[in-house]
C-alpha cells in the first residue's frame, strides 16, 4: 500500500521525537507518530576499539545525513529528513526492507516481484546520474507498495560517483540477495532484469567484466567454505560471480 509521505511534522511528533532524544541513545529508533511511524538516527557512542574499525559515528551520522539532503534534491527516491540536529535526524517509516521479503515467502510472488523490480529501477535512478550507493543491501531498500527507498548512505562519497563505482553497487545488490541462502530465483532475476532495463549502457559490461576477474577468488572462496561451512558471504560470493557471469552480456 502506497504511503503518504510529507515533510511537516506535528506538534505530537515533534513533542514525541523530543522525549527520545532525553532516552538513552540508540543508533536507530522507531518512533510512534500519528498515524505514522518515524525512524530516529542518533550518533553512535562507540568505544575505542570499535572506532578504529567502524570510524567515527559523528563523520557517518554527517555523511548519512548530507547525502539524505542532496540525494532528495536531485529527485531520487530516498526518506524525506524530517528533522535534524548536531547528533541525530528523523525520517518517516517508508515500509518494510526487501530481505524480509526473501525471509517470508507467504505472500503473494507477484508482488515479490514488483517490489524487486522496483529496487532494480531504483538502483538504476541513481546510476543514471553517475551516483552510487556505496552498499545497496537488501536491508537498505524500502518496499512501501509501490515503489523503493534506498537508506543508510554512511558510505555515499561525492568523489567515489564513477560507473566502477556504480558496477561495485550492482555487484553487492546480487551479492545482498544471495546471501540470504535461497539461490538465484525468481526475485534475484526481476531485480537484475529492471537494473539492465534501466541503467546507463556501459555499466553492465563493467559488472560482468569484474565477475569474470573475481572467478579465481571465487574457487578459494569455495576451499574456504570446507573451513567455514555456514558462511553465507562465501556462498554468495561464488554464486553472485556465476550467476553474473551466466547473464547475457
Amino acid at each position: 500500500m502506497l504511503k503518504e509521505v510529507t515533510a511537516e511534522l506535528s506538534a505530537a511528533e515533534r513533542q514525541a521525537i523530543a522525549d527520545a532524544l532525553r532516552m538513552p541513545v540508540q543508533r536507530i529508533a522507531r518512533i510512534k507518530g500519528e498515524g505514522r511511524a518515524l525512524w530516529l538516527k542518533r550518533c553512535e557512542r562507540l568505544p575505542w576499539h570499535l572506532r578504529l574499525r567502524k570510524g567515527a559515528g559523528a563523520a557517518a551520522l554527517a555523511a548519512d545525513l548530507e547525502a539524505l539532503k542532496d540525494l532528495a534534491a536531485r529527485g531520487l527516491p530516498v526518506p524525506p529528513v524530517l528533522d535534524s540536529g548536531p547528533d541525530h535526524f528523523v525520517t518517516p517509516d517508508l515500509g518494510r526492507p526487501l530481505h524480509h521479503l526473501l525471509l517470508n515467502r507467504r505472500g503473494e510472488e507477484a508482488l515479490r516481484l514488483a517490489a524487486f523490480r522496483a529496487a532494480g529501477r531504483a538502483l538504476a535512478a541513481f546510476h543514471r546520474q553517475g551516483i552510487r550507493h556505496g552498499r545497496p543491501s537488501v536491508r537498505d531498500m524500502l518496499w512501501d507498495g509501490n515503489k523503493v527507498w534506498l537508506i543508510d548512505f554512511e558510505r555515499y562519497r561525492a568523489a567515489r560517483n564513477a560507473p566502477d563505482g556504480c558496477a561495485e553497487d550492482a555487484l553487492i545488490a546480487v551479492h545482498s540477495v544471495l546471501s540470504y541462502g535461497r539461490g538465484p530465483g525468481a526475485e534475484l532475476d526481476a531485480m537484475v532484469a529492471a537494473y539492465r532495463g534501466a541503467a546507463p549502457d556501459p555499466i553492465w559490461p563493467i559488472v560482468r567484466a569484474r565477475a569474470l576477474r573475481l572467478r579465481a577468488l571465487a574457487g578459494l572462496a569455495r576451499g574456504l567454505r570446507a573451513v567455514r561451512p555456514r558462511s553465507n558471504e562465501l556462498r554468495a560470493f561464488t554464486e553472485t560471480v556465476e550467476y553474473i557471469r551466466k547473464q547475457p552480456g
